[in-house]
């Protein structure tokens, strides 16, 4: 044998013996043990986490939750960019992390990336994961293919690295580098990396075996600011400029990066209200109290007992009035109670968090919306000076002032339709010539059915809506009806076919807050009137034109006509009868303070304390008027044709 040969034996026998004694670290490949199931839990993120991460999840969803989940996948499916600020406690963080991980293990991402203030929440996110990976047989048993090689070492890094696939007799691949903020699948399927805002975030990325280099496809800012940061203009500068320039170009050149920040605004100007306010950003704010009880008053004998501390009294007290002091409140998370300390459900839990904080503490850690010192022109809108603006005419008399005749219609389609129509005159005189509520069949549309049925019967009751409205055979100038939301696309769609479906043309409309109001941009059709402006822009190759009003000024407009007496230019006034429930929620919504905000434009903040579905109807209204012409200034922008004094027949809907 020559010495070649004989070297290359001796490589074949080394070889050999190396692989008999790493047996110990070879692993079969394991097959998905529940293909169907992992199929269809995909297809809903809700349901995916509450049964692969029950430990994690194991109270039922709240409101809060199910936005926070949309808005991370349309994130990631548009590439676009999600910001959330909910109430400390919630648990926003913990859900990302495992909607993060779910995208990872379905495929939908190659390399998210991490990116909290603290130190100290990095290594609690980076725990979660490990666990999940190592620890989680549901995971491992349905996702063998990411999980194996961690689920075999069983947390320990060292191990992890030296694990071999026996079909292949090469190494995994995964690594558990903990210590330096990254997590390796195996095979090359990607990683999760992390660093502080004030680390090194643009320099994150991952070296693959075969040649690759992965920078994150999507970045989770996990609360940019602590209170000392948020309080200082030049560090709240600071964090924002690096989340703008080295976080979000993170993901390299020509490429989109997706981001979800989670956030809690701590005072007005920090980092979290920028994003909340800012136009390329998706925002969800969510309040521990969603809407406040109807009568507050009923509270102080409650929150009296709690700030001295008599708890049994308190609890007394609320099971025997529970039912009144609760009309009207809905909490955004209704198992977000402490069982332990005796608190019956969400809605004692959020009040005794009310008085005992108190308001100023409560608004800004449970509420995300701080007060600040200062007033303005705070007009005292109630439900008593509404009431007293009851003119003598009936319902569906039209005044001989009133040129413009307006329709608006407000959709809650989980309960109703709220509808009103509105006469104006020249100088912005109004008059309600009638209000209703529809919910007859297809309404209401139960929230468990699937988006593409609820589309179809939003559609399906503006056609027998709009044709009940027709039958008023009151004449108008315009219907327009509030196109937020999900129901964007079917308001639409109705719309350009409302003349033909129900003899109304009708156009849609979306009303955004001041901070995001924007009269201008590429999607701008004609020119803008007062603080309203049409859109146009294609969706499904759909070209659509709705109004966009700003509704923090029109709400304010519309609310500020009821405090002028009846008949006086730019007042508003009732048709005869009793109109509790309409004042009610006309009033609703508490104009606390207004002025001069950080961008130098005026800025509105609102107390809502129930629910304010006819205040919504009557801003846009307003809105739609002025579109038509009539405008604050007394002046017609738009040609307008007089309408004669005319009864139609009342038809309930």
């Amino acid at each position: 044998m020559t010495g070649y040969a004989k070297s290359i034996s001796g490589d074949a026998e080394s070889g050999r013996v190396s692989r008999w004694r790493s047996g110990r670290r070879m692993m079969k490949r394991r097959k998905c043990k529940h293909a169907k199931l992992r199929a269809r839990l995909g297809k809903s993120t809700p349901d995916w986490l509450k049964h692969y991460l029950p430990r994690a999840y194991p109270f039922p969803w709240g409101v809060v939750h199910l936005d926070i989940i949309k808005g991370a996948e349309d994130a990631l499916e548009t590439g676009g960019k999600f910001v959330v600020a909910a109430p400390r406690g919630t648990g926003k963080s913990t859900l990302l992390w495992g909607v993060a991980l779910k995208f990872v293990l379905q495929g939908s991402l190659k390399f998210p990336a991490l990116l909290p203030w603290k130190a100290s929440e990095l290594r609690k996110a980076l725990r979660f994961w490990k666990n999940a990976l190592c620890f989680n047989a549901k995971l491992l048993a349905d996702y063998p293919g990411y999980c194996q090689p961690f689920a075999e070492s069983r947390g320990s890094s060292q191990k992890c690295m030296t694990l071999c696939w026996s079909d292949t007799e090469q190494p995994a691949g995964a690594e558990l580098r903990v210590s330096d903020g990254m997590m390796v699948f195996p095979d090359g399927r990607g990683a999760i990396g992390s660093s502080t805002i004030n680390g090194n975030p643009r320099g994150l990325n991952h070296a693959t075996e075969d040649g690759r280099v992965l920078r994150p496809d999507l970045v989770f800012i996990d609360d940019p600011q602590d209170k000392s940061a948020a309080k200082s203009p030049s560090q709240t500068a600071s964090i924002i400029d690096i989340i703008d320039t080295d976080v979000m170009g993170m993901a390299g050149p020509n490429q989109r990066m997706p981001a979800l920040l989670a956030s809690t605004v701590i005072q007005r100007g920090d980092a979290a209200t920028h994003y909340l306010a800012a136009p390329d950003w998706v925002a969800v704010k969510v309040g521990q109290i969603v809407e406040w009880p109807g009568n507050m008053k009923l509270w102080d004998e409650f929150g009296k007992m709690i700030k001295e501390k008599r708890e049994p009294d308190a609890l007394n007290y609320y099971a025997a009035n529970k039912d009144e002091l609760i009309k009207g409140m809905s909490v955004s998370w209704e198992s977000r109670f402490d069982k332990k300390r005796k608190e019956p459900d969400a809605f004692y839990s959020a009040m005794r968090d009310f008085f005992f904080m108190g308001e100023k503490a409560f608004m800004a850690e449970r509420q995300n919306d701080p007060i600040e010192e200062g007033g303005g022109d705070i007009p005292p809108i109630t439900p008593k000076i509404i009431c007293s603006r009851v003119a003598d005419r009936d319902a569906f008399v039209i005044p001989d002032w009133v040129g413009t005749v307006i329709f608006s219609t407000d959709l809650n389609p989980s309960y109703a339709f709220t509808s009103a129509i509105v006469g104006f005159g020249k100088d912005q005189t109004a008059a309600v010539i009638w209000y209703g509520l529809f919910a007859k069949p297809p309404l209401p549309i139960k929230n468990e059915v699937t988006p593409a049925v609820r589309k179809q019967k939003v559609y399906e009751a503006l056609i027998v809506h709009g044709r009940e409205l027709a039958s008023f055979r009151c004449r108008n100038d315009g219907w327009y009806i509030d196109a937020s939301g999900e129901y964007f696309d079917p308001v639409n769609r109705f719309c350009a076919a409302s003349l033909q479906l129900c003899g109304i043309q009708a156009t849609a409309a979306t009303g955004s807050a001041g901070k995001r109001y924007r009269p201008f941009g590429k999607n701008v059709y004609g020119q803008p009137r007062e603080n309203c402006h049409k859109r146009s822009d294609f969706f499904d190759g759909r070209r659509r034109i709705w109004l966009n009003w700003h509704a923090d000024y029109w709400r304010d407009v519309s609310q500020r006509a009821w405090l002028g007496s009846i008949g006086s230019p730019g007042s508003l006034s009732l048709f005869k009868g009793h109109h509790l429930e309409f004042a009610n929620q006309c009033s609703a919504e508490k104009l606390i303070k207004k002025g001069e905000g950080l961008s130098g434009k005026t800025e509105w903040i609102w107390q809502t304390s129930a629910k304010h579905d006819y205040g919504d109807v009557m801003a846009q209204a307003f809105a739609g008027a002025a579109w038509n012409g009539v405008g604050t200034s007394g002046q017609s922008l738009a040609p307008m044709r007089r309408r004669d004094v005319r009864r139609v027949r009342h038809i309930n809907v």
